[in-house]
């Protein structure tokens, strides 16, 4: 049913609330079954709320079962098709199982879901990255994160998608802009070593 009685959407989250309690209390005592049950129940009453799928998708992946955390997920997607972040968790499973082209399928819904939100953009760049898959579009999805969101991690992410193309002019200058936003971050200031030392004097 839509959410059109008054108050609905806060007792939707009310319960929501509950039942994440209950699922963390089953995993403490070690009942996957029950915990799991709960905390998709969760997620579905929720369906804004990334926490409760972020927490779904921790529970799979510390029992090492990834592939049972992404049936879930593609009864979610099939439930709530327009929910992007359905479409994103499921996405990211897809790629820990080396699932490319299915992942790739997710990102882009996410996308087209969503396009002003980043995190679209970004996990399929990373997908390509980390699976030396079509780096050319890997660079343009990093500009675009870059684009929505100018942070040290984004500017790291164009920086890696810069030199997996050959460009060292734009890996250069993207992590100095990486190091510039979060200089506290040593793995990015060991990076811009490295890229000055490989651009010489």
């Amino acid at each position: 049913r839509e959410d059109t009685l008054t108050g609905l959407p806060m007792v939707r989250e009310t319960v929501a609330r509950t039942f994440f309690g209950a699922a963390q209390i089953y995993r403490v005592h070690e009942q996957a079954g029950k915990a799991a049950d709960f905390f998709i129940r969760s997620a579905v009453l929720d369906s804004e709320n990334p926490m409760y799928r972020a927490a779904l998708e921790t529970f799979y992946m510390q029992r090492n079962a990834p592939a049972d955390g992404l049936k879930v997920f593609q009864q979610l997607a099939a439930e709530q098709p327009k929910n992007s972040l359905n479409h994103f968790f499921l996405g990211r499973l897809q790629g820990q199982l080396e699932q490319f082209e299915a992942a790739e399928q997710s990102y882009r819904k996410v996308q087209e879901l969503t396009p002003a939100w980043v995190e679209g953009y970004r996990g399929l760049a990373e997908l390509y990255l980390r699976g030396n898959r079509k780096p050319a579009e890997a660079q343009v999805l990093a500009r675009k994160v870059v684009e929505l969101e100018r942070s040290g991690p984004s500017f790291y992410l164009l920086a890696v998608a810069c030199v997996r193309n050959q460009d060292r002019a734009g890996a250069l200058e993207a992590g100095k802009q990486a190091v510039a936003l979060s200089p506290g971050e040593n793995k990015y200031q060991e990076f811009l070593r490295q890229l000055q030392q490989a651009a010489g004097p």
